[in-house]
């Protein structure tokens, strides 16, 4: 039970006989003490009341009247501090208290839940964000949802600390053995979505801003010219191998993500190119169409849409066994890390193939074959140089390796 008095600090008694009022506030075996702005002298206190009477007629004014209005604010503010602790479960320590009575102002709006608050944000963003950054959200709350239970902290905005980005960091490292990379995107869509609370008045405690993560340039996984046209000729007996090998050269050929492999409708099929808007970016893109990428379209021109796409999960599982089965099987040594932990793993290049890595190789292959850097930007829609610039790197070291291996045959 808290009790709040206000009493008069003569200690601090001025010049003109003037003594301060302090609140003293009791709660949980903690003190606080804090000054007010009330001054008086001392034959005007009223201990019973702990206020101040009005002067005696012909007495100079005393500012009875304004003081005791900052005496009862300041009990109110108080009384708000904590009903609002009580109502959001909030821990009431010294530490908490003394902040709330230093906020400047004195109304303590009700807090909203943290993971209601993260329900509306992504409510908020469907119609603005592509589908695969809502569903990034979903898998950020269920992580952090995962987070509070296992180690039994609730998650509030208030005790969204640094302290508290520790333990998260170490749960994330030690108890889900995440990657470097994966736990920056999760440090990014909790940042993102604090942001939008704290713009809205939902959050007050800015420390995420000082949360800092490293990402780390992962290895770009694609399939080189000879790879690509192994898989492309290759001989199934499947029809549903056939068919997934078909739409994963066709995003080899276009650049395609496969939000947009999948969304792809005939009207978007114009001249010789696909004019569509891009999912992710929400930007329209004209991507030509060549040779190849036209031979599949017309292998599938009597279904409903140009390609037979399924979902993704079950295009990730047949598109591994279609490429070993095309013989992608060499060795690769990929390198990841997991909280400064250097994690390395061979396997054969059919396990690392996903719809992703079509992509890839639809960047790679057409920087190899010598296409104008700003064209295939344009082409993929590359925003940040940071990213591009890696396939530079990577198509660089492609063509040296090759060079050399050329060259050094004929000693």
């Amino acid at each position: 039970m808290a009790t709040i008095n206000f009493t008069l600090n003569h200690q601090k008694k001025d010049s003109k006989g003037l003594i301060p009022v302090w609140m003293v506030l009791n709660f949980n075996g903690i003190r606080i003490r804090k000054a007010t702005k009330a001054k008086l002298k001392e034959k005007y206190w009223v201990e019973k009341t702990q206020r101040i009477k009005a002067p005696l007629k012909g007495e100079p004014s005393n500012n009875h009247a304004e003081f005791n209005t900052i005496l009862d604010n300041t009990e109110k503010k108080v009384q708000g501090i904590f009903n609002h602790a009580l109502l959001n479960g909030i821990p009431l320590t010294k530490e908490y208290v003394e902040s709330q009575l230093s906020n400047k102002f004195s109304a303590q709006p009700q807090a909203k839940d943290f993971f209601t608050c993260f329900e509306e944000f992504i409510e908020a963003n469907k119609p603005l964000k592509a589908k695969r950054t809502i569903m990034g959200y979903v898998t950020t709350v269920n992580f952090l949802k995962g987070f509070q239970n296992d180690l039994k902290l609730q998650i509030r905005f208030d005790n969204i600390t640094l302290e508290w980005f520790d333990k998260l960091r170490t749960y994330a490292f030690k108890e889900k053995e995440v990657k470097d990379n994966y736990f920056s995107t999760l440090i990014n869509r909790l940042k993102a979505f604090l942001g939008w609370a704290t713009d809205r008045g939902y959050n007050e405690n800015l420390a995420y801003k000082k949360f800092s993560t490293m990402e780390r340039e992962g290895d770009i996984i694609c399939l080189y010219e000879k790879e690509l046209f192994s898989l492309y000729v290759f001989k199934y007996e499947s029809k549903r191998l056939e068919q997934v090998r078909d739409v994963y050269c066709f995003g080899c050929f276009t650049g395609l993500r496969f939000s947009d492999l999948f969304d792809l409708r005939r009207e978007h099929i114009k001249n010789g190119e696909i004019q569509k808007t891009i999912i992710k970016t929400r930007q329209f893109q004209r991507i030509p169409l060549n040779d190849y990428a036209l031979a599949i379209l017309d292998k599938y021109q009597d279904y409903p849409n140009p390609l037979p796409v399924i979902s993704a999960q079950k295009f990730n599982t047949y598109i591994k066994e279609a490429c070993q089965l095309a013989g992608i099987d060499e060795l690769i040594t990929i390198t990841s890390y997991s909280g400064g932990k250097v994690i390395e793993k061979t396997v054969p290049k059919y396990e690392l193939i996903t719809s992703h890595t079509a992509r890839k190789t639809f960047t790679t292959n057409s920087l190899i074959f010598g296409l104008n850097e700003t064209l295939v930007k344009k082409i993929t829609g590359h925003k940040k140089d940071k990213n591009f610039q890696r396939y530079v790197k990577f198509a660089d070291e492609y063509l040296k390796e090759e060079s050399n291996k050329a060259w050094n045959k004929r000693k």
